[in-house]
């Protein structure tokens, strides 16, 4: 397929009438939250509207002001989304990380062993497990850092390599 139909297929794409639609939805609601806002600000008075924010809506004070102003909300959005995205980790190459003298000694070592088909298999899926049980605890939604999790993957891919590379 040229790279010109494969651009003109995703423009046809179904979907992005549903989000273009929730772009614009979200824009109204926000238009809509901070109209509902503004008449609350001027009925309860600022003490209690911002007490009033934080109870509802678990806004503190610099939310709340936000929420009267879309604009700044999603100037505000977008620059926590790009200060996110510097902070992220890099994820390394993993053929770069894994010394070439290191990885035929570990195949070495681990050919002298001997196991079966079978044994091999289970290694497989032991590393398989291993990364599930410790991605649960590990992931940046369930209290890890994502530091940690690319070392995870970055593990879980040298294993994989590694024994794929000496198994029989």
């Amino acid at each position: 397929m040229k790279a010109a139909t494969v651009e003109q297929e995703q423009m046809k794409w179904p979907g992005w009438k549903t989000v273009k639609r929730w772009e614009a939805d979200r824009t109204k609601r926000e238009k809509d939250i901070a109209s509902a806002l503004r008449a609350l600000l001027d009925r309860v008075g600022e003490k209690k509207w911002l007490l009033e924010c934080h109870r509802e809506m678990g806004w503190g004070r610099t939310a709340t002001y936000l929420h009267l102003n879309p604009a700044s909300l999603n100037a505000k959005r977008e620059h926590d989304r790009a200060s996110q995205a510097a902070q992220r980790p890099r994820v390394v190459d993993i053929d770069t990380e894994i010394d070439e003298k290191e990885q035929e000694q570990l195949r070495l070592e681990l050919q002298d062993k001997e196991l079966d088909r079978a044994e091999w298999e289970l290694a497989k899926k032991l590393i398989g497990i291993g990364f599930k049980r410790l991605a649960m605890e590990m992931h940046p939604d369930k209290g890890g850092t994502s530091e940690g999790m690319i070392m995870l993957k970055n593990v879980h891919v040298k294993l994989t390599l590694l024994i794929e590379g000496i198994a029989p």
